[in-house]
Formats: C-alpha cells, sequence, structure tokens
C-alpha cells in the first residue's frame, strides 16, 4: 500500500513539474511579446527623433532668413532641444528596458531549461524505481500468500486435531455412561 501511495506521489510532483513548465512557458512567450513591442516603440522613437533633428536644421536655415521672428525661433528651438533630449532619455531607457528583457528572457529560457532536466531525471528515477517497485510488491504478495497458506494450513491442522478430540470426548463420554451403568448395576445387586 505504501509504495503505491509513493507511486502516487511521484506521478503528482511530475504533474505539477509539467504544469509549472507550460506557466514558465507562458510567461516567457509574454516577455517575448512585450520585447517585440519595444523594438517596435525604438523604431517609431528614432523616426520621430530624425523627423525632430531634420526640422531643427530646417529652423536653423530660416533663423537667418526670418531675423524678426528670431525670439519665436529660439523659444521654439529650445523646445525642440528639450523635446529631443527628453527622446533620447526615453530611447536609453527602451534600450536599457529591451537589456533587462533580453536578460530576462535569457534567465527564464534557462529556469525552462532546468525544469525540463529536473523533469527528465524525475521521469528516469521514476522509470528506475518503477521494476524494483513491482518486484517488491510480487516479494509482499507472495510471502503474505506464504503466511495465508501457513494459516489455513494451521486450521486445517486444528480442525483435525478438534475432530480427533470430539471423538475421543464422544468415546469417553459413551463410556462413563456405559461404566455409570454398570456401577449401577452393581450397586443395586450389592443392596
Amino acid at each position: 500500500m505504501s509504495g503505491k501511495a509513493g507511486l502516487e506521489a511521484l506521478k503528482l510532483k511530475i504533474s505539477e513539474k509539467e504544469r509549472q513548465i507550460e506557466e514558465l512557458k507562458l510567461k516567457n512567450l509574454a516577455l517575448m511579446e512585450q520585447t517585440d513591442d519595444l523594438i517596435d516603440s525604438m523604431d517609431i522613437a528614432t523616426v520621430q527623433i530624425k523627423e525632430l533633428t531634420s526640422e531643427a536644421a530646417e529652423i536653423s536655415r530660416n533663423k537667418k532668413v526670418l531675423a524678426e521672428m528670431s525670439n519665436s525661433v529660439e523659444s521654439k528651438s529650445l523646445q525642440i532641444v528639450q523635446e529631443y533630449q527628453e527622446l533620447q532619455t526615453q530611447t536609453r531607457q527602451c534600450s536599457a528596458n529591451q537589456t533587462n528583457l533580453k536578460k530576462a528572457a535569457s534567465m527564464l529560457r534557462s529556469a525552462i531549461q532546468e525544469v525540463g532536466r529536473k523533469q527528465h531525471e524525475e521521469l528516469k528515477r521514476f522509470d528506475e524505481q518503477t521494476p524494483r517497485l513491482k518486484e517488491d510488491l510480487q516479494n509482499i504478495k507472495a510471502k503474505n500468500q506464504a503466511k495465508l497458506n501457513n494459516l489455513q494450513m494451521r486450521k486445517r491442522l486444528l480442525s483435525s486435531k478438534l475432530e480427533s478430540t470430539k471423538s475421543s470426548y464422544d468415546l469417553l463420554s459413551s463410556e462413563v455412561v456405559e461404566l455409570s451403568k454398570i456401577g449401577d448395576e452393581l450397586s443395586s445387586k450389592e443392596y
């Protein structure tokens, strides 16, 4: 019974490991999708940066032509520079996020491989233990059968002794009755 319970516990462990592997795979897919989204966002930001850089150059060229609007152009230039700097900061952050996501994806892949390796080891150990458990079960069954056969033989022997004892008792009882009758007859003849 304990061997069967151990086998069931091992099966439950294996099922749990498989469920954990599936969860890790789903998390890995989600991280990879997020990485793709970040890369797309970086491409868009790069295009925007190029556009803003182009606009800044055009504003610089028009600055000489539009001297009377220099104050307005300067404030717009400062605004563009600030936006450009903000975009550069965002680009750096996106790059850092992408690096972090790649590291996380790598760690996740390693974790999945480790779980897979452990699952393979568990299955191998289970496969190695199964024949021994079957052999142990057969040995236990054989021992129990031998005990049962021994008990049945003892039961038959005791039954035989009981029958013999009953026969002896019945014989002695009938002899006692006969002797009692003889004793009664002898007693009645003496008086």
